[in-house]
């Protein structure tokens, strides 16, 4: 898709609106999967984006409630078990400001945040370095360990060409 131009603007299906369409609002998502479906000229008036390639932000509140209510579950599990908890949404939503380990800066932006590989889901290397010292500092805290932590610049994050 490099040079295709992306519309300022998109028009997504929405069967509750009169004309059946509107455009999509300020902190909704258009998935990745959506992109052929803009290329191929979806996301305008003539042609509203379909719903199963965006997420409303009704959708999007959902997914915060499951989950909010799933780590709550977890975090009751470890407790009635005496188990060490790592609260990995908690450090995903510091990631988003952005936070210095061993001198670097890192965050989950796209890329360039150095967490994210190229698919934009799993870690990189160095991502999942933050994510084990994490799991270290939770076991260690816990259960008083030593387990030494991993030096994060040892792993690699997203190469630049």
């Amino acid at each position: 898709m490099r040079g295709t131009q992306l519309p300022t603007a998109i028009a997504v299906e929405d069967p509750a609106e009169d004309a059946g369409f509107r455009g999509l609002r300020t902190g909704e998502k258009v998935l990745l999967p959506a992109l052929q479906k803009l290329g191929e000229g979806y996301g305008q008036v003539a042609k509203p984006l379909p719903a199963q390639f965006f997420l409303s932000l009704d959708e999007l509140e959902a997914i915060s409630t499951a989950i909010a209510g799933y780590n709550e579950v977890i975090a009751e599990a470890a407790a009635e078990h005496n188990l060490a908890l790592v609260d990995m949404h908690g450090m995903m939503e510091r990631l988003k400001t952005g936070m210095v380990v061993d001198g670097n800066n890192y965050s989950s932006t796209f890329i360039s945040g150095q967490v994210l590989s190229l698919d934009g889901i799993h870690a990189t290397p160095r991502g999942y370095a933050i994510i084990a010292n994490e799991f270290i500092r939770a076991i260690n805290a816990k259960y008083q360990a030593a387990i030494p932590l991993v030096n994060v610049n040892d792993y690699r994050g997203n190469v630049f060409p």
